[in-house]
């Protein structure tokens, strides 16, 4: 999510998630388009992979297995997948109450943990099947909440209206 200051700086450190997780995990980074352009990933190369520049975010959504994100309203479209989402949440008080405001009640209703800085969000993926159960419950409410119009069955649904509406001409 972009934040109006100057400069910007990743605050996940990489490298720490490299070391911790490089065996495992990829990062598919995808950054706001206003800050796309200021960060060099380079050196993680075969761990990180700037995606910032892909068009498609939905295609980026069926890649990942886990969503790290901070308030961006990716979080109500990644829902629909079943997959766990963590919150890198480090400046959550400034961006609540001094800089944007949040579309919900977000410590109450966000579907998955709010992390503070790249310690807790590497704990959270190397945890993340108890992270999932711990948060199952608050996911569900999440979704039907706010996702409860996509049940991944959108097209047929107005095939079958419109060939209804066809036959009853």
């Amino acid at each position: 999510t972009w934040r109006v200051k100057k400069g910007f700086q990743l605050e996940l450190n990489l490298d720490k998630m490299k070391k911790a997780l490089g065996d495992e995990y990829v990062v598919l980074l995808r950054l706001h388009y206003f800050v796309s352009s200021s960060i060099n990933v380079d050196k993680y190369k075969g761990f990180v992979y700037d995606l910032s520049s892909h068009n498609d975010i939905q295609e980026l959504y069926l890649l990942a297995d886990i969503l790290i994100t901070d308030y961006s309203s990716v979080m109500f479209d990644y829902a629909n997948l079943n997959r766990p989402i963590l919150f890198f949440t480090y400046d959550l008080e400034a961006y609540r109450d001094n800089l944007r405001g949040l579309y919900i009640d977000f410590e109450a209703e966000a579907p998955g943990p709010l992390l503070r800085d790249t310690d807790e969000v590497i704990k959270a993926i190397t945890e993340i099947d108890r992270v999932q159960a711990e948060y199952m419950l608050k996911f569900e409410r999440f979704k039907e909440k706010f996702c409860q119009f996509d049940k991944g069955n959108a097209t047929q649904l107005v095939i079958e209206q419109m060939l209804n509406h066809k036959k009853a001409n």
